[in-house]
C-alpha cells in the first residue's frame, strides 16, 4: 500500500476533528473546509452525530495492544494465563469507555500474526467500538510498508506515520516511536508515543501511553487523564 507508508504524516487540528491535511497542506476529499459555509455546517452534524440522537464526540489514546501476540505476555509481564483472555479483556475495557462516535488514536502496534490470522485480526477489530485511526508502529508493518492486513482494516482515516491534532485546547503530536524533540514543544505542546511498553519515561509534556503503563491500566484513555500532573 504505497500511499501508507510510515514517513507520512497528518494534520488534525480542526474542533470538530474531521478536517484533515498532510504537510503539503492538501485536504483529504471528506474535509469541511473543502466546503461551502452551507455545507460545512452539515458535514459537521452528520460526522459528529451519525445515531438517531445527539452524542459528544470524545477522543482516546491507546498504544501497544498487540492482539493475538501470545509472547506479549511474557515479554511486558502482562498478568493474563493466555492471550485469548488478553485480548478479551482488552476488548472489554475498550468498549467499556468508547462509544461508536467516538475517536480512538491507536499509537501502533495493533496485532500480531498479522498474516496467518487475518481473519481473527479482522474480527477484534469489527468489535472495538469508537473510529479507529492509526499511528503506525514497527509490528504494523511487511517489508516497509503497511501490512496488507493492517491496510484493509476500516480505519476511519489513513494510517501514518505521526499525526498532529489538538485536544483540550492543546497541540498534540502523536508518534509511535518517543520524541526527544516535538512540535510546539517550547509553546506547550504534548507528545504522545508507544513502542516503549512501560520502560521509557517521558521528558517534559511528552508520555507513554501503551497499554502497559499502570495508569493507563489496559483501557484507552482521554487526553485530561493521562496529562494529569503535568506541567
Amino acid at each position: 500500500m504505497k500511499g501508507s507508508q510510515p514517513s507520512r504524516v497528518l494534520l488534525d487540528i480542526s474542533p470538530d476533528n474531521e478536517s484533515e491535511s498532510n504537510l503539503n497542506g492538501h485536504r483529504t476529499p471528506h474535509s469541511p473546509n473543502s466546503l461551502t459555509p452551507p455545507e460545512k455546517a452539515v458535514a459537521v452534524l452528520c460526522l459528529c452525530f451519525r445515531s438517531s440522537h445527539m452524542s459528544f464526540c470524545r477522543k482516546f489514546y491507546i498504544s501497544d495492544t498487540h492482539f493475538l501476540h501470545d509472547n506479549v505476555l511474557q515479554f511486558s509481564n502482562r498478568p493474563f494465563r493466555s492471550i485469548e483472555e488478553h485480548d478479551e479483556h482488552l476488548i472489554q475495557q475498550w468498549n467499556l469507555v468508547v462509544g461508536q462516535d467516538d475517536i480512538v488514536y491507536h499509537l501502533g502496534d495493533f496485532a500480531f500474526s498479522l498474516t496467518d490470522k487475518a481473519g481473527k485480526v479482522r474480527w477484534i477489530f469489527s468489535r472495538l467500538n469508537g473510529r479507529k485511526r492509526l499511528v503506525i508502529g514497527n509490528h504494523d508493518l511487511r517489508h516497509g510498508e503497511l501490512h496488507p492486513t493492517i491496510a484493509g482494516l476500516p480505519w476511519d482515516t489513513r494510517p501514518e506515520g505521526f499525526i498532529f491534532t489538538e485536544d483540550e485546547g492543546a497541540k498534540l503530536v502523536l508518534a509511535h516511536y518517543a520524541q526527544r524533540s516535538w512540535q510546539w514543544e517550547r509553546k506547550g505542546g504534548y507528545h504522545f508515543y508507544g513502542h516503549a511498553h512501560g520502560a521509557l519515561p517521558g521528558i517534559g509534556r511528552s508520555r507513554d501511553v501503551g497499554v502497559d503503563m499502570p495508569d493507563v491500566r489496559f483501557t484507552p484513555s482521554t487526553f485530561k487523564e493521562l496529562t494529569e500532573g503535568m506541567k
